[in-house]
């Protein structure tokens, strides 16, 4: 989905506390959008994100990845876009890096934790318009349940707006919490974020999309 943070104005002001807002909406996430590249051999048990808005403006992602190996395979493929036109029509391009992954094989997960696992194989390149991250060892095949804790830091993904008459001035930031090009349906998402925001904004505003590329319902 697209989320977006309104009434969340001056980023870099020192005066702020952390709110952490729980994007319920989001819990729908995208089975539909999840149609993409046909690698088949997994199904996804669970994508949770983890989305912190820095106080300096950058923003550090984690996401959480549960999935089923139902045929051998090295690992996954997860691609990130990093340019898109943005709603104005304009090419519009972040910075991605700090990429860090963590694995967890076990017939059996255990409640998710930080740092769990071992450091994952990793390769990360740009095609295009995408950051790939292809996770895996590729002489080492998985089968059976697996947990995969991926982490990066996003630059320029936020949008600062003067307002108007018939708005307030704002900041939005505009994240797709589930993959488009995910290979398999995904049969539950969450998204959380947490984001610093002035003591006198009483409630920030959130909308979230579920559905296919540029879905505006739902």
């Amino acid at each position: 989905g697209l989320l977006r943070d309104g009434n969340c104005r001056g980023a870099d002001r020192p005066q702020r506390r952390m709110m952490n807002y729980r994007a319920a909406a989001a819990l729908l996430a995208l089975t539909v959008a999840a149609i993409g590249l046909p690698q088949g051999g997994f199904t996804t048990e669970r994508f949770d994100s983890q989305i912190e808005i820095k106080q300096n403006r950058e923003v550090l992602v984690t996401e959480i990845i549960e999935v089923t190996y139902t045929q051998p395979r090295r690992g996954l493929l997860r691609q990130i876009p990093v340019s898109y036109a943005s709603q104005n029509g304009s090419r519009r391009s972040i910075s991605l890096d700090q990429v860090a992954v963590r694995q967890l094989v076990a017939s059996r997960l255990p409640a998710w934790k930080p740092n769990e696992g071992d450091a994952s194989q990793t390769r990360v390149s740009r095609v295009r318009n995408e950051i790939e991250i292809r996770i895996g060892n590729p002489s080492r095949f998985l089968t059976g349940r697996a947990r995969y804790t991926i982490s990066y830091r996003v630059r320029n993904a936020l949008t600062d707006f003067s307002g108007d008459g018939k708005s307030k001035p704002r900041t939005e930031l505009l994240w797709n919490s589930t993959p488009f090009s995910w290979a398999t349906p995904i049969a539950h998402a969450k998204t959380t974020i947490d984001f610093p925001i002035d003591p006198k904004v009483i409630s920030p505003a959130l909308k979230a999309w579920s559905g296919e590329r540029g879905s505006t319902k739902g």
